[in-house]
C-alpha cells in the first residue's frame, strides 16, 4: 500500500479505539501510587472515543479533512494530562495531513512529527519517561519506507521498544516495576491501527454508555441542525447486519451510534426525524427503551437562564461529591463541575460551565493536578477573560475561595486567592491496593496512606495511629487552622475524638470539620 486514504485511516481509528477500550483497566492499573485512583486507562479512552465519534458518521473523501474531523472531536473530550496529551498528538497529525486527498508514507512521516512537535508543546516542562517519550522516540527510530504497512509495523515495534524502557527514564516507575500508563495507552492504539491495516479481524463496537454519558448539547439553537436527541433499546427478532443499520440510520441525521450485544440492539442519533427512526426500529424488534428530546428546546432553555445582567467575576470550581458541591455554593456563587479523581472533566465540559459562568471575568479552580491542562485548554476556546488557579486539592479550592471577596475586582481576587495557597499543607489519607514501595516508603496492601502535597509520607495499618501522627505534628508545628473533610469511609466518631484532642491540647487551633462524603480519599486535610 503506497498511500493511506481517508476511509482506510477511519478505519485504522476504530481499531485503535477498540484496541485501547478493551485495555483501559490494565493501564488504571499501571498507576505508580498504590492509591485506588488509577485512571490514566479511562481517560484516554474516554479522549479517544470523542475522536471515534467524530469520525465515525463522517464521509470524508479527504484524509486532510477526516483527521481534521478527529482532531476536533480529540479536543473537546480530551480528559486528564494524558488525554490533553493524546489529543495535542493527533492534532499535530492533522496539521500535517492538511490540504492532503490521500497520504504517502513520507507525508504520514512528517505528520506524525508534527504530532510529536504539538504534544510538547502543549505541556510547560517535558518529563521524559512518559507517553511524550514513545511517541517522540517511536516516530525518531522509525524511518520512511515505500509500503504504509510496513510503516506502521515499524513504527508499533518501535513504540513498544520506547515503552519498555520508560522506567529506565522515569526512576518512579522502575521503583513502582510498571510501564508509564499513558505511553501504554498510545501503543494500544497503534496496535488497534495496525491491526486494521493488517486485515485482521476486530470486532469494533464503540462505547455506547460512555458516549451518551458524556454526550454534551449545545447551547446555541442556531448551531443545531438536527433537533431531537433520539435513542433506541431494543430486543432483536432476528440477525441484523449493523453495518446495514448504521448506514439506514446515517440517512436520519448525525452523531450515530449503533451496536449490538447479541440480541439487543442500542442506537443513538441526533435527527429531525425521531418518528421515522422509531418506525424502523420496530422493524426490527420490540422496543424496550426510546427517549426523544428536542435538543433546540434545552438550549433555549440553557440560554434562558443565562439571560440577565451579566456579572463581573464567576468561578467555576471541580467537586467531587454533592457534600462537597454544598460546602462550595456556601462559600460563594460558582458553576459546579462535576469530577475529580478517576473521573475528570473534559475540556468542553470546562469550557461550557465558564460559559454558564455568565461572566466578564471567569475564575477556575481545577483541584487536581490532572484536571489543569484540560481547563488550560478550555481557557483558549472561549471570548472571556479567564484564570486557572493551579489548585491541585479540594482543600485549596476551599482556602482560595475563603479569600475571595465580593468587593474587590478581578485580579485582586486571582492575586489574593493563589497567594492564600502558600504554605497551606494539602493531606490525602485511603487505602494501599497494593503492596509496592515509593520513594523509600514500605507500602502494603490495604494499609493506610497519608499522601502529603502529593508525595506519600507515610503508610500504617492502624487508621488511629495514622491520624495521631498527623496531628501530633500539627501541634508540634504550631498550625493555626485543621480543616478535614470526612470522606466515603471515614470515621465521624473517630473524627470527633481527634478534634476533642487536639481543643485539650492545643485550645488555640481551630478546627473545622466538613462530612462530604468525597470518593477515593477517606479523609482530606489541610493545615495552615
Amino acid at each position: 500500500m503506497n498511500n493511506l486514504n481517508a476511509s482506510k485511516y477511519k478505519d485504522m481509528v476504530l481499531y485503535g479505539g477498540e484496541r485501547l477500550s478493551v485495555n483501559k483497566e490494565e493501564i488504571n492499573a499501571l498507576n505508580v501510587f498504590p492509591v485506588p485512583d488509577g485512571d490514566t486507562g479511562f481517560n484516554m479512552n474516554m479522549t479517544f472515543s470523542s475522536g471515534v465519534e467524530a469520525v465515525m458518521s463522517s464521509n470524508e473523501t479527504n484524509i486532510g479533512e477526516m483527521s481534521k474531523k478527529l482532531s476536533s472531536g480529540l479536543l473537546l473530550g480530551a480528559r486528564g494530562n494524558s488525554g490533553v496529551i493524546l489529543s495535542q498528538f493527533f492534532r499535530g497529525i492533522a496539521k500535517g495531513f492538511e490540504g492532503l486527498e490521500e497520504a504517502s508514507v513520507l507525508d504520514i512521516h512528517e505528520a506524525f512529527q508534527m504530532g510529536v512537535k504539538l504534544a510538547y508543546a502543549s505541556v510547560i516542562k517535558a518529563v521524559e519517561g512518559t507517553i511524550l517519550t514513545v511517541a517522540r522516540e517511536m516516530v525518531e527510530m522509525t524511518s520512511p519506507c515505500d509500503d504504509v504497512i510496513e510503516y506502521f509495523e515499524n513504527l508499533l515495534a518501535n513504540s513498544r521498544i520506547s515503552l519498555e524502557n520508560t522506567p529506565n527514564l522515569l526512576p518512579v516507575l522502575k521503583e513502582a516495576g510498571v510501564v508509564d500508563s499513558g505511553g501504554a495507552g498510545l501503543v494500544y492504539i497503534i496496535e488497534g491501527m495496525v491491526a486494521n491495516l493488517k486485515g485482521e479481524i476486530l470486532e469494533v463496537t464503540s462505547n455506547f454508555e460512555a458516549f451518551i454519558q458524556t454526550e454534551v448539547h449545545s447551547i446555541n439553537p442556531d448551531d443545531i441542525e438536527f433537533a431531537y436527541c433520539t435513542e433506541m433499546l431494543i430486543k432483536l427478532n432476528s440477525e441484523i447486519d449493523l453495518n446495514d443499520v448504521r448506514l439506514k440510520i446515517e440517512g436520519f441525521g448525525d452523531s450515530i451510534v449503533a451496536i449490538n450485544d447479541e440480541d439487543i440492539l442500542k442506537v443513538h442519533v441526533h435527527t429531525n426525524l425521531p418518528t421515522e427512526v422509531f418506525a424502523y426500529g420496530i422493524t426490527m424488534g420490540d422496543f424496550i427503551h426510546v427517549k426523544s428530546e428536542n435538543m433546540k428546546i434545552q438550549a433555549l432553555e440553557a440560554q434562558a437562564k443565562m439571560v440577565g445582567e451579566i456579572k463581573e467575576i464567576g468561578i467555576v470550581t471541580v467537586s467531587s461529591s454533592e457534600g462537597m458541591s454544598d460546602l462550595f455554593r456556601s462559600m460563594a456563587d460558582l458553576e459546579i463541575i462535576e469530577g475529580g479523581q478517576t473521573l475528570n472533566p473534559s475540556i468542553e465540559n470546562i469550557k461550557d460551565a465558564i460559559e454558564r459562568a455568565n461572566a466578564k471575568n471567569v475564575i477556575v479552580l481545577p483541584n487536581n493536578s490532572n484536571i489543569i491542562m484540560a481547563a488550560e485548554a478550555a481557557k483558549e476556546l472561549v471570548d472571556i477573560n479567564v484564570e486557572v488557579i493551579k489548585t491541585k486539592h479540594l482543600t485549596q479550592a476551599l482556602e482560595a475561595l475563603a479569600h475571595y471577596n465580593l468587593e474587590s475586582d478581578f485580579r485582586s481576587n486571582v492575586d489574593a486567592m493563589t497567594a492564600s495557597l502558600e504554605g497551606l499543607t494539602n493531606i490525602e489519607i485511603t487505602n494501599a491496593i497494593k503492596d509496592t514501595q515509593i520513594e523509600g516508603v514500605e507500602i502494603a496492601k490495604n494499609d493506610f496512606l497519608a499522601i502529603v502535597n502529593g508525595k506519600i509520607k507515610y503508610s500504617m495499618a492502624s487508621e488511629t495511629q495514622m491520624l495521631a501522627k498527623l496531628v501530633s505534628e500539627f501541634i508540634e508545628n504550631d498550625v493555626e487552622l485543621i480543616t478535614i473533610l470526612l470522606g466515603e469511609g471515614g470515621d465521624a466518631k473517630l473524627v470527633s475524638e481527634i478534634v476533642d484532642y487536639i481543643e485539650e491540647k492545643s485550645p488555640f487551633i481551630e478546627v473545622e470539620v466538613h462530612e462530604t462524603k468525597q470518593p477515593v480519599y477517606s479523609y482530606l486535610i489541610s493545615a495552615l
